[in-house]
């Protein structure tokens, strides 16, 4: 590569000086709003990869047609001068996502630790009295080089330089953002905020999506989006977030291959969005280097939200370390699980096998079809008490099992695979201490007054794998559920007797899959792992993932958009009131439907209501005949309502231990798209309003199968199909649904 010094630019390359005279000619407007300090609401429309700069307004710009950036310079050298980021824009359309209204924002900040090795030494680029920049051009890529210098910081005078990298390829979608630091010597790391981007806008119309269980959506993201977690987790399951707004938006994801230990977070700024990812280090002494060995990808797309999820499916199924396999071809996974379509949870008693087996025995026959049953409390200690020791068992446990198996019911029961009761253990005074994952002043982590465990201590893994072992082999069951390992977040561990670096950094993950491996070992093919959460980093290992806590409003099949066809998700929060309140349970149900998850996480006790058990059965029997596109397809980039049809508000109870009822806003059709692996399409539509809706749409089938449809078939809720042949390029649906109806669309 080249590099050009900012003072050569201009002669180092006819071709982009030709392309730079013309970019200024669209430019006269936008430049006197940079020199107000304000950026245009609209950019130019550019196709071709170009770099260009200009240094008397101290401003560059670059990218590649798609993704397009312009950073500004103001101030004097030596004096505190400020590098800011004005525009973000899709040469697309030349829509900017980057507000007029700027406040001046670091796009870094790091955390030292301080000579006394206790203190905390933050600096960000509002300390640097000096901005450089250097640029450079190949045939298939342009890069920014920006440096901070002379810090005005007395305890950091061994810093010598930041530097902020933004490469974007010609082939790509987005750009690629690296941080890194010049110092003298070695110097503890412990935190990066980076990227941090400010001012970030769309119009009140646009959203913000958040990989928070299947997935958040926060309209008007100016106003409402105010979240934060940490990654791995189940409250941000993948390492992506995305700005949305009128016909396309903004990507942002790290990708790490390691799944390292970060906060993903975004805060309204007044009248903008500011987004951050924290990166928690190792703390271990280290040379001048990068910050990371992994990008921040931001990039521009055009078309819906699950448009820019699909960038994050490309990366993720194959630069991830726990890159899944199709599940169709994964024989990892038993196919007994792969073909479940409903579970139930006893959450009336108290565990015993005489209350609990009638009751599913019962769900079953009533729902005509297998199910799996999660068993809770079927150990004598209360529940969350005396982990993890589980055994003996309540009378009558492996005479149930035995007796559910029989009755066409798969049986996974409950232990948990975090956390250790130090208060009430017998176990906690040989081994509980070295197990533990331990905080910087020494302290201990606590989740539900229970102590987490560090999963890098082979006492920890050695004594869930032997729980696992127990119930698989001595009592029979077909799978174990380890609680919390695919939801609570990583936490640093700074016990010097683990063996891992102390603090954040790589170590989490490969430690935690190692854990969940050795548990693995103990299954026998035919048997599976399951667990709370969804957190990325359980592909492979976890065979199926509880989303009971992702029962919330603006739910969106945000990890369906990038995990279908490669990951089992099932279940969510039902209540009582849900039975009784059928629209409730419809809009619940459906929305699982839609989103490729199995159904229920139900109580027996539904089978005592005719309607909403008769909408389960139907439901199930339905999916059945979809495993196809719903298990091992891929979700569309295609509406998930139907234009026309409004939507309408609906009554939830969340939870079931608390009774405030929640409104939530649903699609009066709710709709999704998926081809299965065959390249068939299936459009599916579900009335969740208890009156008939008008439903009308086209779909261009021959751009979707990549030729002209030869057969359509239309599945109805009812068991019924039809087919018949097709000799036009698009599809025209103008039908009334029933309430509650659902219909499947075939396109082959």
């Amino acid at each position: 590569m080249k590099i050009f010094p900012t003072t050569q630019i201009i002669g180092a390359n006819i071709r982009t000086f030709l392309s730079s005279l013309l970019l200024f000619a669209g430019l006269v407007d936008g430049l006197s709003a940079a020199d107000a300090g304000q950026s245009p609401l609209k950019m130019p429309l550019v196709n071709p990869l170009r770099l260009f700069l200009d240094e008397k307004s101290d401003w560059v710009e670059l990218g590649n047609g798609r993704t397009n950036f312009r950073f500004s310079r103001n101030g004097a050298a030596h004096h505190g001068q400020r590098l800011s980021l004005d525009a973000i824009w899709d040469g697309t359309d030349g829509v900017n996502y980057v507000s007029p209204k700027r406040k001046e924002e670091s796009l870094w900040r790091l955390a030292f630790l301080e000579d006394d090795g206790r203190g905390r030494l933050d600096i960000d680029s509002h300390f640097a009295k000096r901005v450089d920049w250097r640029c450079a051009q190949t045939d298939d890529a342009v890069e920014a080089r920006f440096e901070w210098s002379e810090f005005a910081a007395p305890k950091a005078a061994w810093l010598r330089k930041v530097i902020l990298t933004v490469r974007i390829r010609a082939q790509d979608a987005g750009s690629e953002w690296r941080l890194g630091f010049d110092i003298e010597g070695k110097r503890v790391l412990r935190s990066a905020d980076f990227p941090i981007l400010p001012n970030l806008s769309v119009p009140a119309e646009g959203a913000f999506y958040f990989p928070n269980g299947w997935g958040k959506e926060y309209r008007n993201p100016v106003a409402t989006a105010n979240y934060c977690a940490d990654y791995p987790s189940e409250f941000c399951n993948m390492q992506c977030s995305l700005l949305h707004g009128l016909g396309g938006g903004l990507y942002v994801g790290l990708h790490d291959p390691s799944g390292s230990h970060k906060r993903l977070a975004v805060n309204p700024g007044g009248s903008v969005t500011i987004f951050k990812t924290t990166h928690y280090l190792a703390e271990t002494p280290v040379p001048s280097g990068a910050v990371t060995d992994y990008p921040c990808v931001v990039a521009c797309y055009r078309g819906s939200w699950i448009s820019g999820a699909k960038i994050y499916r490309r990366w993720a199924l194959g630069g991830g370390s726990w890159a899944p396999s199709p599940l169709s071809k994964n024989t990892a996974i038993p196919q007994w699980i792969k073909e479940m379509d409903v579970w139930c949870v006893d959450g009336t008693t108290d565990g015993q096998a005489s209350r609990v087996v009638p009751r599913v025995q019962r769900f079953r026959e009533a729902l005509q079809a297998p199910c799996a049953f999660h068993w809770y409390c079927w150990h004598r200690n209360p529940f969350d008490t005396q982990y993890p020791d589980f055994f003996p068992a309540k009378d009558g446990f492996m005479e149930g099992i035995r007796s559910l198996q029989k009755s066409g019911v798969r049986v996974i029961p409950y232990i948990n695979g975090r956390c250790y009761d130090k208060q009430r253990s017998a176990s906690w005074r040989e081994e509980g201490p070295d197990c533990c994952a331990q905080k910087l002043d020494g302290d201990l982590y606590s989740e539900f007054g229970l102590t987490v465990m560090c999963p890098s201590t082979a006492l920890f893994r050695q004594r869930i794998a032997s729980l696992a072992e127990r119930l698989l082999n001595e009592c029979g069951t077909d799978g174990v559920y380890l609680d919390q390992v695919g939801s609570s977040p990583a936490v640093g561990c700074y016990n010097p007797k683990h063996g891992h670096p102390l603090g954040g950094g790589h170590w989490w993950t490969p430690s935690l899959r190692e854990y969940v491996a050795e548990v693995r070992k103990k299954l026998d093919g035919k048997t599976i792992l399951c667990t709370e959460g969804a957190s990325e980093i359980c592909a492979g290992c976890i065979d199926a993932c509880l989303m009971c806590n992702s029962t919330a409003d603006r739910l969106v099949p945000l990890y369906s958009a990038v995990y279908g066809g490669f990951r089992i998700t099932f279940g969510r929060y039902f209540t009582p009131s849900d039975f009784t309140n059928i629209e409730a349970f419809v809009s619940k149900l459906s929305q699982m439907f839609h989103f490729g998850a199995q159904l229920g996480w139900l109580d027996p006790k539904v089978v005592e209501f005719e309607k909403p058990m008769t909408y389960l059965r139907g439901l199930a029997a339905f999916r059945k005949r979809l495993h196809a596109y719903l298990v091992c397809g891929e979700l569309l980039d295609e509406p998930l309502d139907c234009p026309g049809v409004p939507s309408h508000q609906v009554k939830w109870q969340l939870v079931p231990w608390e009774p405030k009822i929640a409104t939530v806003d649903v699609p009066g059709v709710m709709r999704s798209t998926w081809r299965a692996e065959d390249g068939s399409i299936a459009i599916l539509l579900t009335n969740l309003r208890g009156t008939p809706q008008r439903v009308r749409f086209s779909y261009d089938a021959e751009k979707k199968l990549g030729h002209k449809p030869c057969m359509a078939t239309i599945l109805s809720f009812d068991g019924n199909s039809a087919s018949h042949s097709l000799d036009q390029s698009v599809w025209e649906f103008d039908d009334d649904l029933p309430p509650y109806d659902v219909r499947a669309i075939l396109l082959k």
